[in-house]
């Protein structure tokens, strides 16, 4: 299946190549909206947070001016707000199993722990072979927003419990670090 829309330059189309597991610290990771607003307000839940990769000098998957925003049906934008550019410098992120968080709390005198993962995979769609997502997993299930059918992130790592709220605020800390000002 080709890409359908003439507004995504050819470069940017997937045109059958192989997903690249790794990311490598000298990547960047572009979004447009100003993400750190949103994270620092909660504004974004933490269920595949989609962004663009750079890949690296040698083969260049994107770059911030490529970043479209989707808006429905096939439609997009790139004109919609300013862009947030991320480094994987020095990030735990590169290397391919994520990273781990842990919180212990009191349940009727037991003590119990939840684990939430943030994993980065880079996931091309047809029109944008850099396509990636931020992938939360939550007590071992992958984190759904959308459709709501089968969202399941509202009952588990949007749960409004303390140790749930901690975990989310680590986690919109390691990606606020990432933020390039």
């Amino acid at each position: 299946m080709a890409c359908e829309y003439e507004e995504i330059p050819p470069r940017l189309h997937r045109e059958g190549r192989n997903i690249i597991p790794e990311f490598l610290s000298e990547e960047y990771l572009y979004r447009r909206g100003d993400f750190g607003k949103e994270l620092a307000y909660s504004g974004i839940s933490l269920a595949h947070i989609s962004v663009n990769r750079s890949g690296r000098q040698e083969w260049l998957l994107s770059q911030p001016d490529d970043v479209r925003h989707y808006i429905q049906d096939g439609e997009y934008r790139f004109d919609n707000g300013p862009i947030t550019t991320m480094t994987l410098e020095d990030s735990p992120l590169t290397n391919g199993s994520g990273v781990n968080y842990e919180e212990e709390f009191d349940n009727q005198g037991n003590v119990e722990s939840v684990v939430a993962v943030m994993q980065l995979r880079h996931e091309p769609e047809e029109c944008n072979f850099s396509h990636s997502t931020f992938v939360f997993i939550y007590q071992g299930q992958e984190m759904i927003a959308l459709p709501k059918e089968v969202a399941n992130y509202g009952t588990n790592l949007g749960r409004r419990a303390k140790y749930v709220s901690r975990i989310r605020q680590s986690i919109r800390d390691d990606i606020d670090k990432l933020i390039v000002d």
